[in-house]
């Protein structure tokens, strides 16, 4: 993947088909646009660099962790998930993973894989002390925290204010979920559909960071809406950007956050 380039978009942001372009890299879809947001970040805002210590909160064995696992972008990268206990996210990682890290680079990356320590962690108990992590990225995880069935409003703080709290002071956060368009209710099953209502309460004051630029919550209604069953059974293509399933429609939304100095 090329450096990004910075553009005059906002980083804190509901997904717009028109980003697919202007982040210049390898965007196919809403996760890969989550994840292109997440380097974009992390590098345009200091967070890495050869002495960096960057941590992926939820972060399975996901792209983002092979496209930073180099000499300019980190010291060490340190992937955190359930891996020994993926549950319904089994097919995401296992427990090979934390062992031969190696073996999961996709096709295309160079990096150096021995940079990439993986780690067992619930992210509502990341097991690092405070203030000693440069950047954070955690892309589509934190809507699956607490149990299934409800608004777990209360593990979801929780896991906001472990991230706030294991950043550095003047460390940057890219945090990626999910953003309800319309729909009554708080999403289905494991996953919760955020408002600005509930990104305000649950993530941004439970962390205790604030917003690196102001938000753009304005929604793109160009895109064409894609059935989530299309998407899990392979008949939508790879473009999607805004998703339904049952009543509710929903997008990706990315928050980059700071720590303040101390």
């Amino acid at each position: 993947m090329a450096r990004t380039k910075k553009q005059s978009i906002n980083y804190n942001r509901v997904l717009k088909i028109g980003d697919f372009d202007n982040l210049d890299m390898y965007i196919q879809n809403r996760k890969s646009w989550e994840i292109a947001m997440a380097i974009r970040t992390l590098r345009d805002h200091g967070a890495t660099s050869p002495d960096a210590i960057l941590l992926g909160v939820g972060a399975a064995k996901e792209r983002t962790i092979f496209e930073l696992a180099n000499e300019n972008d980190c010291r060490f990268i340190i992937p955190s998930d359930l891996y020994f206990n993926m549950g319904v996210w089994h097919g995401w990682a296992d427990p090979k993973f934390v062992q031969y890290p190696g073996l999961s680079v996709p096709d295309g990356i160079e990096c150096d894989h021995w940079r990439i320590l993986p780690r067992h962690a619930d992210m509502t108990a990341l097991p690092f002390p405070d203030n000693s992590i440069d950047g954070i990225f955690s892309s589509g995880s934190i809507e699956h925290v607490g149990q299934e069935g409800i608004f777990d409003k209360e593990a979801i703080k929780k896991a906001a204010s472990e991230i706030g709290r294991v950043v550095k002071p003047g460390g940057i956060v890219s945090l990626s979920t999910e953003w309800k368009i319309s729909g009554d209710g708080w999403g289905f099953g494991h996953v919760r559909l955020f408002d600005e209502e509930t990104i305000q309460e649950c993530i941004i004051e439970a962390s205790g960071l604030e917003l690196i630029d102001e938000p753009d919550w304005s929604v793109d209604d160009s895109t064409d809406v894609i059935a989530l069953a299309d998407i899990v059974s392979g008949i939508s293509d790879n473009g999607y950007g805004t998703i339904s399933h049952n009543d509710f429609v929903f997008t990706s939304v990315h928050l980059a956050l700071k720590k303040k100095e101390l």
